[in-house]
């Protein structure tokens, strides 16, 4: 379908953190659709209380396969770039760390499907993703990313490329990233709908920049 549909930067799928209700990601799609002006289509990482929800975290942080919100993530974007299509993914906190690892997952299936390694990433060059505050600290290479990352954000500092320093030798962005660091001390530093997303830009504004 031609991305045109969807505004002038396509058709949006979001990933949400940890401890998000049904509401809450709701709001955060209608949030990101009205900041954009596109289609946004919500991949919902449930909330199962604080102690799963910690737990799947930390699976995660090892690369679980477990989590079911990855697995739909993966199997979609791999149906997409199948078809041919430029899947573009924005996620949060969490989600960020579930992207990554379904990227890896899509790119580990891409060279059991015989494709060399090089071939894989480039394949995944398709694919654009937007993260904001997000909890993983690195990222396959292929796809094209943008990062938006609270200086002052915890779970940045701790979790996310902010726990590496942001350096080149510590931080693993994906190849060619772009990270857009700010320091906001609006209450609720980790928040999707302020302070991240008001600093969200067009995509290819940053990443062609």
């Amino acid at each position: 379908m031609d991305p045109r549909t969807y505004g002038k930067e396509g058709k949006l799928y979001f990933v949400n953190g940890v401890w998000n209700t049904v509401a809450d990601h709701r709001a955060s799609l209608q949030s990101l659709a009205n900041r954009t002006g596109s289609e946004v289509v919500g991949i919902y990482n449930a909330s199962d209380g604080t102690v799963e929800d910690l737990s799947q975290v930390s699976r995660d942080k090892l690369g679980a396969k477990d989590n079911p919100t990855t697995k739909t993530l993966a199997s979609g974007l791999y149906k997409e770039l199948q078809a041919g299509r430029s899947p573009h993914v924005v996620a949060h906190s969490q989600g960020a760390l579930i992207t990554s690892n379904a990227l890896s997952e899509v790119r580990d299936r891409l060279i059991k499907d015989g494709l060399k390694e090089a071939d894989a990433e480039k394949a995944l060059s398709r694919v654009k993703v937007e993260t904001f505050g997000g909890a993983a600290q690195s990222y396959p290479d292929g796809p094209k990313y943008v990062h938006y990352v609270n200086l002052l954000d915890p779970i940045v500092r701790g979790a996310g490329l902010q726990a590496q320093g942001l350096t080149p030798s510590g931080a693993q962005p994906g190849r060619g990233a772009k990270v857009l660091a700010f320091s906001s001390f609006i209450p609720g530093l980790h928040s999707f709908a302020d302070p991240y997303l008001p600093k969200r830009q067009p995509f290819d504004q940053v990443y062609g920049s």
